[in-house]
């Protein structure tokens, strides 16, 4: 039968035609294998990133998913039209330049798809991250392909591109572990040299009752014009916000308490006046 078949096309001819489609059958194989390794890839590597599934991630996936089909697939049928004889250098000449024209013209889409990949992977934040961009205070809602859209103090939506948004100086509350309090207390200057000493004792056994404040340091700072100035500083776990207001909010009740109890009079601005009567 093969005999037959080659009465009608010459050997030259049908050893060209299978060594062709030979080869562009191992250009279809071996592009179809690295998609799958790049797949595989990309996966691994977001997940390594951040073991939990997120908005961030299934952009970042979806774009190099689809860049890295893009050149594994263009570059086989390039190859593919090359095996079969077709001259592509005056195609990827064209290609080349449209390439050119298109990114000028998208260069503002590609950059904020070029910033969500950014943020992908760098993660310079996440949901749920509380934000200070320039004097705006924000929380994060949702990462984008274009767009990252954060929620105002007052439930106002705040919408930025996410090139504009890497650009700008940004401060992540979000990744605070803890919290740092300073505090400045004013004490009346009659207060005796006992209670003075009593005070940063006082402070410090205040926060040993709780177990997410961490105390550093209670000092006689200075002395104002009205008030014997102490600084109080502490940390609070910053895991829970929320959690660690209400704690602010127990330790200054306990310091009124403990100061009440203990006749330690706070400061406030006063100004005396002596006045002088002279018999004429």
């Amino acid at each position: 039968m093969l005999n037959n078949f080659n009465q009608f096309i010459p050997n030259e001819l049908f050893g060209f035609a299978l060594k062709t489609w030979l080869i562009s059958l191992a250009l279809l194989i071996g592009a179809f294998v690295v998609s799958k390794i790049l797949k595989r890839f990309i996966q691994k590597s977001l997940v390594t990133a951040n073991s939990e599934k997120d908005s961030v991630q299934s952009v970042s996936h979806s774009l190099l998913q689809v860049f890295s089909n893009f050149l594994v697939w263009g570059l086989t049928v390039i190859l593919l039209l090359d095996n079969f004889g077709v001259q592509v250098s005056a195609l990827v000449a064209g290609l080349g330049v449209g390439g050119i024209a298109i990114a000028l013209a998208a260069q503002n889409i590609l950059g904020d798809l070029f910033a969500a990949l950014t943020i992908g992977f760098d993660k310079p934040f996440q949901i749920g991250d509380s934000l200070l961009i320039g004097t705006t205070r924000a929380t994060v809602e949702s990462i984008g392909i274009k767009t990252t859209r954060l929620r105002g103090p007052q439930g106002e939506q705040w919408i930025f591109g996410n090139e504009a948004l890497l650009k700008s100086q940004i401060s992540n509350f979000g990744k605070n572990l803890e919290k740092r309090v300073s505090q400045t207390l004013g004490l009346t200057y009659d207060t005796s040299l006992a209670k003075l000493d009593l005070v940063p004792k006082l402070l410090k056994s205040i926060l040993e009752n709780h177990s997410q404040a961490r105390f550093e340091r209670a000092v006689l700072l200075d002395f104002a014009e009205s008030s014997l100035n102490f600084e109080f500083v502490y940390w609070l776990d910053n895991s829970s916000p929320n959690l660690a207001l209400d704690i602010q909010h127990q330790v200054n009740l306990e310091i009124l308490k403990a100061f009440s109890q203990n006749s330690i009079n706070f400061a406030y601005p006063t100004r005396t006046l002596i006045t002088e009567s002279r018999k004429p």
